[in-house]
């Protein structure tokens, strides 16, 4: 009697714990920054017009804040 009360009891903290992880929570996103010119070799352009893609490395001026 004891252990169905118990499931019972813990079916439904189960039950609102996956309604209480169900509620969307609202997100508000920061602006972002604008866009600048890019270049682009003209080894790696020529590349991506003869196969339609092409390998190449990206050097970024500052490090991302993770």
């Amino acid at each position: 009697m004891k252990s169905k009360t118990i499931l019972k009891a813990l079916a439904i903290v189960l039950a609102l714990t996956m309604l209480i992880g169900y509620v969307p929570v609202p997100v508000a996103a920061k602006t972002a920054v604008t866009q600048q010119i890019v270049t682009v070799e003209d080894a790696v352009q020529a590349e991506m017009d003869l196969n339609g893609a092409a390998t190449y490395w990206v050097d970024f001026e500052n490090s991302a804040d993770l």
